[in-house]
């Protein structure tokens, strides 16, 4: 299993902790630098806590998977190089591929679109399964007051994943989750298996790919461990490292890589 990580660190100490907690001896995830990511800072971020999530959710779901980090700076060409790296990473081949990042459409240059989209095509054609967050944020109404989805969730050769929610009530009933990410595309068109969405699209809004694909629960929250104090974490961020543990399960029950099954 592949993860995608931009400028965050990983701890080695947090995984081991998390690991021991639940009696698991997973390998210690690899991490490969990517465009001489320098990731290294004084003060802990989100993006360090995102380093820790993907990993442990991740470790503890899928402990027999080997996982391999991609670490690359927080700008547009490190997130095409990451995915790039991982793609065409001939040593370890990852047939999963997790991504909990992602920023609106409109912030992604056309051409580095069209670069991600060409990216996650020849994923899907060598078998590589990839999860992406669909983000925390609904509907992204940005500063013109616009809806907008993620990229590179909202990419047709991606698999969204929005989140869920599970009541506290007896029925344990599980609903979407009203944070999670998600709307339509305005630079992909619809794909030809979601043509039953576009009569969803309200009036005004393009009809674009529909995201998201799956989701998961986000609360309770995911035992996670932050320098070494623990925590229950969720968003659309725990979803994307749990459908890529649930998926490397799959593979391996079934023999073969299921690869781009949302068609």
């Amino acid at each position: 299993i592949g993860v995608v990580q931009l400028r965050g660190v990983f701890q080695p100490g947090d995984f081991d902790q998390c690991m021991r907690a639940q009696g698991l001896t997973p390998a210690r995830p690899l991490v490969k630098r990517v465009d001489n990511a320098a990731v290294e800072h004084e003060i802990a971020t989100t993006k360090d806590l995102e380093a820790a999530l993907d990993v442990q959710i991740i470790g503890s779901l899928a402990p027999g998977a080997r996982i391999v980090v991609y670490e690359a700076p927080d700008d547009e060409r490190g997130f095409l190089d990451a995915i790039s790296a991982a793609v065409f990473d001939e040593e370890h081949a990852p047939s999963v591929l997790s991504i909990s990042y992602g920023w609106p459409e409109h912030l992604w240059t056309p051409v580095a679109l069209r670069i991600l989209d060409e990216l996650l095509t020849v994923a899907a054609l060598t078998g590589v399964s990839v999860f992406c967050s669909s983000g925390d944020n609904g509907a992204e109404l940005d500063y013109d007051g616009e809806p907008h989805v993620l990229a590179p969730a909202s990419s047709p050769f991606a698999i969204a994943c929005g989140a869920t929610v599970i009541s506290a009530d007896a029925q344990a009933q599980e609903q979407a989750w009203e944070k999670s990410g998600g709307g339509f595309s305005e630079r992909f068109d619809v794909p030809s298996w979601q043509d039953a969405a576009r009569s969803a699209v309200p009036q005004g809004v393009n009809a674009g790919r529909g995201v998201p694909d799956i989701a998961a629960q986000e609360q309770p929250g995911y035992y996670v461990v932050m320098d070494g104090v623990e925590l229950a974490m969720g968003g659309t961020s725990a979803v994307a490292p749990m459908w890529s543990a649930l998926t490397a399960r799959l593979n391996q029950r079934l023999g073969v890589p299921i690869g781009f099954f949302s068609p």
